[in-house]
């Protein structure tokens, strides 16, 4: 990093001097033809301004080699500031991946830490549902992320019942209706049971859900490689009706 500020500043201030000198050998060049186009009567100063001329030719001669030098410099610099920049691109996208890597890595354990977590009971007293701003979905300019704050809510107030939880929600403009997914993860099959009775009670809360016509759930045993051990599907034509089961697949 210190590197590249030099080299930028080296960049700059060699930029500068070159223009300086070319800024004032084009004044002194001025200055020179404009005391030609002036006329000049006497010999004497006819050869005192040729000598003058001569003499600053010769200076625009080793200023033009000073130029040259000082622009293969600016190119040096340049190189190496490009090449400093990859190094340092290399780097962060090399952490970048670390990090990355780290995180997956801590979800993972976190994921195995949550299915091993005894699954509770449903509360009585249900999670709420109806608070969330389920007509606000409809509302295009907010739905995104209106969504997807309802759907990572979900997923994390539901961990205790379902175990490591993935909530996504469906939305249909034309008909105005919401479909939930939930996938949950347990490595523990003593939990299905439990897991099973809390999505009957989820169920009924979901009855009070505006607009939501169809819920559908999976779990999956994490230490089987995620197979799918219980799911089934509810389903209604309106809010105004209770939740039917119209498919249950159930892996003993």
């Amino acid at each position: 990093m210190l590197l590249s500020i030099i080299l930028k500043v080296a960049i700059v201030s060699l930029i500068l001097i070159i223009l300086s000198l070319n800024g004032y050998r084009f004044y002194i060049n001025l200055r020179i033809r404009k005391v030609e186009q002036q006329g000049v009567v006497s010999h004497q100063a006819k050869r005192k301004l040729r000598y003058i001329k001569e003499k600053e030719q010769s200076k625009h001669i080793q200023v033009f080699l000073v130029n040259g030098f000082l622009i293969g410099l600016v190119i040096l610099c340049v190189s190496m500031y490009s090449f400093q920049t990859e190094k340092n691109v290399e780097v962060l996208q090399a952490e970048s991946r670390r990090l990355n890597d780290e995180t997956y890595a801590l979800k993972k354990e976190q994921k195995q830490l949550i299915t091993k977590i005894p699954v509770e009971t449903y509360p009585k007293k249900g999670l709420n549902l109806v608070d969330y701003s389920w007509e606000k979905l409809f509302q295009e300019e907010k739905k995104t992320d209106l969504q997807s704050s309802i759907e990572n809510d979900l997923s994390e107030r539901l961990v205790p019942y379902f175990g490591y939880s993935t909530c996504i929600l469906s939305i249909d403009i034309p008909t105005k209706t919401l479909s939930l997914s939930l996938v949950g993860d347990s490595n523990q099959s003593s939990s299905k049971e439990i897991i099973e009775e809390n999505i009957k009670k989820f169920v009924v809360e979901a009855k009070d859900v505006p607009k939501l016509t169809q819920v559908h759930f999976q779990i999956n045993n994490s230490s089987e490689k995620n197979t799918t051990v219980y799911s089934c599907t509810y389903d209604r034509k309106d809010d105004k009706q209770s939740f039917k089961l119209v498919d249950e697949t159930s892996n003993k």
